[in-house]
């Protein structure tokens, strides 16, 4: 499979794209309520997400209409987008690459990028939901691969095995004639995703990338990469985010006060991405 075959990739769903396509303006807590609602499971994990600890409500949130008055249309819009994406493909539960794990990886790196982009010196211009939905959907390209070549996911996620410690993209050029960031940036440029999720599936993988939407992607590089040096999960390169750290104006005493937070909702985390694997 030299190109990606959008048309045999499934559609994002209804609830979803009505998401995508309302004026943040224009509508108002009941409007993206009965959106959410549309979908039961997906509403149900959107309350669970938002009474997650780690985005620091105090209060437990029992419904749809609550998450949205108490964290904002925008977050819940963010949250609901990634669950949806998501749960359109069907992949194994073992394996590196498997549904455990990935959205194990996926959990982590979305948290830490939340927690990083609180602390970047641009002004706001970098928004931690935005963040948290890259980060949950910069490998989504994993997924498409499942479902459009499962002999070759299957291939790689062996490979990613037996060699824990070669970078997944390394593997990728051996074993395959794409890559996961290509398809995963096609996928979601196919869905009409925002800008910084669709940059941050593509260049993930570059340190040095500092074109549109490089806060986002920079971000993923340097959460990724903790993921994989402190968990041992995804495809980040510990090696090698040191220059995307600097262009963010962070330094590494920063990342690891955050990173120490954040493992705090450790269990927290790993039982969002247990659910979300339940689901997807």
């Amino acid at each position: 499979m030299d190109k990606l075959d959008l048309d045999d990739l499934p559609p994002l769903p209804q609830t979803a794209q009505r998401l995508l396509s309302m004026d943040e303006e224009a509508v108002g807590t009941r409007e993206v309520a009965e959106w959410v609602e549309l979908d039961p499971a997906l509403a149900a994990h959107v309350v669970r997400l938002a009474n997650s600890p780690w985005l620091g409500v105090r209060e437990r949130i029992g419904s749809i209409h609550d998450a949205v008055q108490r964290l904002g249309c925008a977050r819940v819009t963010e949250l609901a987008l990634g669950l949806a994406a998501g749960a359109v493909f069907k992949i194994p539960g073992q394996g590196p690459l498997g549904a455990h794990d990935f959205w194990r990886h996926a959990v982590f790196t979305a948290a830490l990028m939340h927690r990083l982009a609180k602390l970047l010196p641009d002004f706001g211009a970098t928004q931690p939901g935005m963040a948290y939905l890259c980060g949950l959907l910069h490998n989504i390209g994993l997924l498409a691969l499942a479902h459009l070549d499962t002999p070759a996911y299957h291939a790689l996620n062996r490979a990613v095995q037996e060699e824990p410690d070669t970078p997944l993209v390394k593997l990728e050029r051996r074993l395959l004639a794409h890559d996961h960031t290509r398809l995963g940036s096609r996928l979601l440029r196919h869905w009409r995703m925002p800008p910084p999720v669709v940059f941050t599936a593509h260049e993930h993988h570059n340190p040095h990338y500092r074109g549109d939407q490089h806060s986002y992607v920079n971000l993923c590089t340097v959460a990724s990469a903790v993921v994989k040096a402190e968990l041992g999960l995804g495809d980040g390169d510990p090696g090698c985010h040191t220059p995307a750290l600097a262009a963010l104006g962070l330094d590494e005493g920063q990342l690891a006060q955050e990173w120490e937070a954040l493992c705090e909702y450790k269990h927290d985390l790993m039982d969002t991405a247990r659910h979300i694997a339940h689901v997807a």
